[in-house]
């Protein structure tokens, strides 16, 4: 699934966490760090000035001073993160278990 796949509401889960690497003095804030294995909610994804796929989530708000230093497109890099991967239930397995347990009585 690319990027452009991705619209407002989907679950991510973020991959890779830390410093970017690529944007040398760039810190995070206290509290807009984004967590390894935490679930986030994509509010909005853009192209930034460098091509980049930027993506804004609801439960971090980006600090005035993250905003100051990067500009309107303080947000995270796509690459950080993956779509969550949902399930259907399948309860097969546990019926066929309940219905060998009625053969069993019966026998």
């Amino acid at each position: 699934m690319s990027y452009l796949d991705w619209h407002v509401g989907m679950k991510l889960v973020c991959v890779i966490d830390g410093p970017d690497v690529r944007a040398s003095g760039c810190r995070w804030a206290d509290g807009e760090a984004v967590v390894e294995g935490q679930v986030y909610t994509l509010t909005r994804i853009f192209t930034d000035s460098d091509g980049d796929a930027i993506v804004w989530l609801r439960e971090v708000e980006r600090s005035p001073i993250s905003k100051a230093f990067i500009g309107d497109e303080a947000g995270y890099a796509a690459w950080r993160f993956r779509p969550v991967q949902t399930r259907k239930t399948d309860i097969s397995i546990f019926t066929a278990m309940l219905h060998g347990a009625k053969e069993r009585e019966r026998a």
